[in-house]
């Protein structure tokens, strides 16, 4: 099992560089009254950090939201 892990890790991670070196282009983003230009390399790094981090921390509050079982009363 450990790896198959390994394997399909470094299969993700050919993907995400060959992703990378194929978009060197300039974007322009908005963030409230900011305008940076940034290389599609680093657009792509920060959007895939930011699902990265959601995808942690989501069971996080997932499981803070759900109501613990109740005892049956007698």
């Amino acid at each position: 099992m450990g790896k198959v892990k390994l394997v399909v890790a470094l299969i993700l991670i050919a993907l995400v560089v060959t992703i990378l070196v194929q978009n060197s282009w300039q974007a322009q983003m908005r963030v409230l009254f900011w305008q940076p230009r940034l290389p599609g390399t680093v657009l792509i790094l920060i959007s895939l950090l930011i699902g990265f981090g959601l995808g942690l921390a989501a069971p996080v509050f997932w499981r803070k939201r759900q109501k613990p079982p109740q005892k049956p009363q007698k």
